[in-house]
Formats: structure tokens, C-alpha cells, sequence
């Protein structure tokens, strides 16, 4: 009986942070693809910091986010965004992280292959 109540209430605790982590990544999505689409070249970045006037909508942050993943990786940045959205949501879904290296592995594979490609084109 004691073991039953113990085991049903680590279950609810892991699946809320399980949610909780799903919640913040999903949140973390949404803050780079935001920053994405209002990526602006003239906004302060790494380099070049003398503007003072930032177009991006998350501020100072945003745009050096969005300057780091448009330059490293190029468009591919956004679909990048979007497959990380679409995982987030499967962990708040079905609260298991699973195969959590592989699906790094091939993003990595895709973004690798998609930038070489529109190099090429």
C-alpha cells in the first residue's frame, strides 16, 4: 500500500517536470523563432554594437541570437525553431524524452545537408 503511494506520487512529480522542462524549451522556440523573423543586419550583434536603436522584438538578446543562428546555419535556422517546437510539444504530450540523441544527431544531419545544399544553389 506504502509503495503503491509512493510510486503514484513520483510519477506525478516527474511527468510535471517533465512538463515544466517541455513548457520552457516550448518557450524557448517561440523566443527564437520571434527573433528570427525580426532579425534585422543593422541591430548590435557580436561584433558591431554602435546601433542603438534594435528592431528585433526581444531587444539586445534577440538579435544576437538571431545574428548567431542566421549566420552559423543560415535559413535552415528556421526550420531548425520549428522542429525544436515540435518536439517540445511531443514531451508535454506524451511526457517521455526519448531518443533524445538520435533527434540531435539528425537535426544536426539535416541542417548540415540544408545548408550545404542552398550553398550550392
Amino acid at each position: 500500500m506504502n509503495n503503491e503511494i509512493t510510486s503514484k506520487i513520483s510519477n506525478f512529480i516527474r511527468n510535471r517536470i517533465v512538463e515544466i522542462l517541455g513548457l520552457v524549451l516550448v518557450l524557448f522556440s517561440i523566443f527564437l523563432f520571434g527573433s528570427l523573423i525580426s532579425y534585422s543586419p543593422d541591430d548590435p550583434n557580436f561584433l558591431y554594437t554602435d546601433s542603438t536603436i534594435i528592431k528585433n522584438i526581444f531587444g539586445f538578446k534577440g538579435s544576437i541570437v538571431s545574428d548567431f543562428f542566421l549566420q552559423s546555419i543560415g535559413i535552415m535556422a528556421f526550420l531548425f525553431s520549428f522542429n525544436f517546437f515540435v518536439w517540445c510539444i511531443r514531451i508535454i504530450k506524451f511526457k517521455i524524452i526519448n531518443n533524445f540523441f538520435s533527434k540531435i544527431f539528425f537535426s544536426l544531419i539535416y541542417i548540415i545537408s540544408g545548408a550545404i545544399a542552398l550553398s550550392v544553389y
